[in-house]
């Protein structure tokens, strides 16, 4: 009787996975190139949050500035930073006309809040249609603006980029990152792909300034430090016309590498952002996951009553997961990834379990 139950929850959960990877996780990558949407040189301001950036300005900026874009300005938002940032800003002002700071020092209200400094940098914006940029990375192409900006057609247009991290050497720890990273993009995509849109890479997004003052800003959610794209999402929802951009040219890669002692802060401040989001979002989010976490235990634990069974299951399950994620990893450059797909898979299920757990012990501060 036991063992009947568990075939039956394995069969279903197995029809869930191969559900999310068939369809879900290739749609994304189906459409076609143009979409219909102009390709017209509208005026774009890029807007850069920073705070103590003296090195990744330097370093940076100038993947910015030779854009090759005609209409565009940047808007870099000095968040009361305590070294020389702005002394350097204004280095670079003095070369370039179509830089515009914004300086949010410590009297002002709310100072020390993210959003509310960004909310400022909106408002200082000359053009309508605004890109946001994250100074730790950069484009991986001089059409970064251009291509972003195709998917910027009107007042309610939302478009959302990819973003890489960086890999320097061979690490286990830095596959598991990525692969969380590439996983959390797939899914990003497709539910924005379903116009339901729940997550964005503050790194490369961008929208509309008249969509953003329709939503009253970050308003809702000004006390919470987290969240400047995935709760902005949530508030548009119900006007916003999602785009993705997966054109290789649009993509920005992260300049550091990410520590696992970051990486796993961040996520647990994800994991808790989820409560946010709209009850369908949620639900499928963790039916991903809650099946994916069956499957494995279910079949682990055949494996040591019906051999064939479990490793048969086990074996059509990493079959299909790299015939329709293989697309997806060669799109998204990460082939890498697909060498250790068992691993990394087991690995995300009890990494998430985990932090759950731990996250209903102590929930981290947003």
């Amino acid at each position: 009787m036991l063992l009947t139950a568990l075939y039956c929850i394995l069969v279903a959960v197995l029809l869930v996975q191969l559900i999310y990877y068939l369809f879900f996780f290739t749609l994304p990558f189906n459409s076609k190139k143009n979409s219909g949407l102009t390709n017209a040189n509208k005026a774009v301001s890029v807007i850069i949050y920073i705070k103590n950036n003296v090195n990744e300005l330097k370093q940076n900026l100038p993947f910015i500035l030779n854009q090759k874009y005609d209409d565009f300005e940047i808007v870099l938002i000095n968040h009361s930073s305590s070294d020389e940032s702005l002394d350097v800003i204004k280095n670079f002002q003095q070369n370039h006309n179509h830089i515009k700071v914004v300086n949010v020092e410590n009297k002002e209200a709310f100072w020390g809040n993210k959003k509310y400094a960004l909310t400022l940098g909106i408002k200082a914006a000359s053009n309508d249609f605004l890109l946001f940029f994250d100074i730790h990375c950069k484009p991986l192409s001089e059409l970064w603006i251009k291509e972003m900006a195709t998917k910027l057609v009107t007042e309610t247009s939302v478009v959302i980029g990819y973003k890489s991290l960086t890999s320097n050497k061979f690490s286990i720890k830095n596959i598991f990152i990525r692969f969380y990273n590439t996983l959390s993009s797939l899914k990003m995509f497709m539910f924005a792909k379903l116009n339901n849109p729940y997550k964005g890479y503050h790194e490369n997004f961008g929208y509309h300034k008249q969509l953003f003052f329709n939503v009253k800003g970050f308003i809702n959610h000004i006390n919470i430090s987290e969240g400047e794209t995935d709760l902005f999402l949530k508030d548009a929802k119900s006007i916003a016309k999602p785009q993705i951009q997966l054109s290789t040219a649009s993509y920005v890669k992260e300049q550091f590498v990410l520590s696992f002692s970051e990486f796993f802060s961040n996520f647990r401040k994800q994991q808790t952002l989820i409560r946010f989001y709209s009850g369908k979002t949620r639900f499928l989010l963790r039916l991903f996951n809650i099946s994916k976490f069956l499957f494995w235990l279910i079949s682990i634990y055949l494996c040591f009553n019906n051999l064939v069974i479990g490793l048969s299951a086990i074996a059509f399950y990493l079959l299909f997961q790299y015939v329709f994620i293989s697309k997806a990893a060669i799109k998204l450059k990460e082939t890498q990834l697909l060498y250790f797909l068992p691993i990394l898979d087991i690995s995300y299920v009890f990494f998430v379990l985990f932090t759950l757990i731990l996250n209903l012990v102590s929930k981290p501060k947003l």
